[in-house]
């Protein structure tokens, strides 16, 4: 039982990271395209 939830935890944080990194991309390319015009 604590091996599943510490690897869900360990699951989420992965997910987490991954979907900040792709805001971040993301922002970083609006940023990129409002310097343009």
């Amino acid at each position: 039982m604590k091996f599943s939830l510490g690897w869900i935890s360990k699951f989420k944080s992965i997910y987490f990271r991954s979907l900040l990194r792709k805001r971040i991309k993301e922002y970083q390319k609006l940023k990129m395209n409002f310097a343009k015009t």
